[in-house]
């Protein structure tokens, strides 16, 4: 029986350290340090035997925890006292957080005790009085289980397969076995096993969303037996897991016609859960729709190729981050028959060393879908007229083009002129459309054309305007190959601009730099056939030649 006590005493040392208690000594501080204030150690806590308990052995074991803010070394005492005749035991002094005894107690009487701190540096600090029964014999009972997994309080406990794990330790070394139980929190008790050998039970598969505790009765072969009923541990299933709605409200709505080429598709849908969703998109013609994105998180697609005047067929497929998933109804529309068209009379005019010079051009557009997008499929009517002039087809650029070498300047400002265009080619209706040209000029003063400035130390272009309240400005830059390079500027100076230090960063090379004086526009071509967003506009601009180095 030593033996066990002295084992017990390794053991309570080892479960010591793993709590972290604290309890261990610190150096001396140098004596040129200043002294730092010692702080008194927490009550002594958590004793075995435990508070009010029975059967308890009369030879028994103590056990307790302590915890010092500076981990000095403490000295324990502990005061033993039989009740009702208030009969003293001597004192009892320890360095550790446990004590065997070697007398034997009463049988069949009620004991109180509590342990006394000190670290040598403060008032020695007291525990609670704690109290506990004896029993017919010298068996020490098995700590109340401990270690619980699910851990005390654990919420989202997968429900599927549960398996209930504690701790156990029987101070004299006897073998143990463990009756458990399981409730529904607020609820009656549900016995699972009874001398159960291991510190484990599968419990199998529970009920979603339910609050349960439980509580294990650990048992030596002596009949000493302690458990955690008093303070059962609770845990939490995950919430019952919804699928998510069915994916509602498409866009554009179920069985719409007229629907544009490069339309974006989207729905609306949640998850009762609060669950992140992702969704996979069917979409194709009626009976042969493709998953053509899956996984993605978005709410919106895209569709690539759609064709004029075609009925397509699309559904969403919702899918929460637990698997549950649902479907979305079958959803339809078709294309718009119409025609996108672009017509415009422009005027470039620029300023080579103090030459001025004007280029005149007319330009269309027709396309089965909407600007400025990229066109998804170019249409060519039979015949475009603009007055008396015969436009012709430009492959690179797929437009429609006028332009008279031999007489650059062929438009008037003032003047109005008349865009013709006959059916064909997949334009349905002829178009006849006026365009009014501005009646003013404006060009670029400095730098001159073809010179190089400077994208570090940043630059100023100035122009001048034939045009009386001119307003707003629009500057625009486009690279040597006519590519819009993404630079944009709205100013009500009409005058004089400056580019900022980086601001055609991040590449040298030649510059376009056009500036719109006045640009007239209209967002709509009321013409049977043609899309509200169809434009035409007539433009006076002023061109600039540089080179950013």
């Amino acid at each position: 029986m030593k033996l066990l006590r002295n084992m017990f005493l390794i053991a309570c040392a080892f479960i010591l350290m793993s709590l972290g208690d604290g309890c261990g000594c610190v150096e001396s501080p140098d004596e040129d340090d200043p002294v730092e204030p010692n702080d008194p150690p927490g009550a002594p806590h958590t004793p075995y035997p435990e508070d009010h308990v029975t059967g308890q052995s009369i030879r028994p074991i103590f056990y307790w925890l302590c915890e010092d803010p500076e981990s000095d070394k403490l000295t324990f005492t502990i005061y033993l006292t039989r009740a009702y005749d208030y009969y003293d035991h001597d004192p009892i002094v320890t360095t550790d957080k446990s004590y065997a005894m070697d007398l034997d107690l009463e049988k069949q009487r009620q004991y109180d005790w509590y342990v006394e701190a000190d670290d040598g540096n403060n008032d020695p600090v007291n525990s609670e009085t704690w109290t506990f029964y004896t029993g017919e014999t010298t068996n020490n009972p098995p700590f109340p289980p401990f270690n619980p997994d699910p851990p005390d309080s654990a919420t989202d406990v997968q429900a599927e397969n549960v398996t209930l794990s504690w701790e156990g330790y029987d101070p004299d070394g006897d073998p143990l076995v463990y009756d458990v139980w399981l409730e529904v929190y607020l609820g009656a008790g549900d016995f699972l096993v009874q001398d159960h050998p291991d510190t484990h039970y599968n419990v199998g598969m529970l009920g979603r969303g339910v609050d349960f505790r439980w509580y294990v009765i650990a048992k030596d072969d002596q009949g000493g037996s302690a458990s955690n009923h008093d303070t059962p541990w609770r845990f939490e299933t995950e919430e019952i897991n919804d699928p998510p709605e069915r994916p509602h409200t498409p866009n554009p709505a179920d069985d719409a016609t007229g629907v544009p080429l490069n339309k974006t598709l989207s729905w609306s849908c949640s998850d009762p859960n609060g669950d992140p969703l992702t969704y996979d998109i069917w979409f194709g013609p009626p009976l042969i729709p493709s998953l053509v994105s899956e996984g993605q998180f978005e709410r919106v697609f895209s569709p690539t190729g759609m064709l004029k005047g075609h009925e397509y067929e699309w559904w969403v497929i919702a899918r929460d981050d637990e698997g549950a998933e649902t479907q979305g109804y079958f959803w339809s529309f078709t294309t718009t028959n119409e025609v996108y068209a672009e017509l415009e009379v422009l005027r470039n005019v620029s300023n080579n060393y103090g030459t001025v010079i004007r280029d005149d051009m007319i330009k269309a557009r027709f396309d089965a879908a909407y600007a400025p997008v990229s066109g998804i499929n170019p249409l060519q009517p039979t015949a475009v007229m603009c007055n008396a002039y015969a436009l012709y087809w430009l492959d690179l650029e797929q437009i429609y083009f006028y332009r008279d070498p031999q007489n650059e300047v062929f438009l008037s400002p003032g003047a109005t002129y008349t865009f013709d265009v006959t059916a064909g080619g997949g334009v349905d209706q002829d178009l006849e459309v006026s365009i009014d040209m501005p009646d003013c000029e404006a060009y670029f003063t400095s730098p001159e054309n073809n010179t190089a400035v400077s994208i570090n130390d940043g630059f100023e272009v100035q122009w001048v305007s034939s045009c009386p309240g001119t307003g707003t400005v629009d500057i625009y830059v486009r690279n040597d190959m006519g590519e819009d390079i993404g630079i944009h500027v709205t100013t009500d100076n009409d005058g004089s601009y400056t580019f900022s230090s980086g601001e055609l960063a991040p590449a040298a090379g030649s510059y376009q730099i056009f500036v719109d004086i006045i640009a007239k526009e209209e967002g709509f071509i009321d013409a049977p056939g043609y899309n509200g967003k169809s434009v035409w506009r007539s433009r006076i601009s002023c061109m600039l030649m540089l080179y950013a180095m």
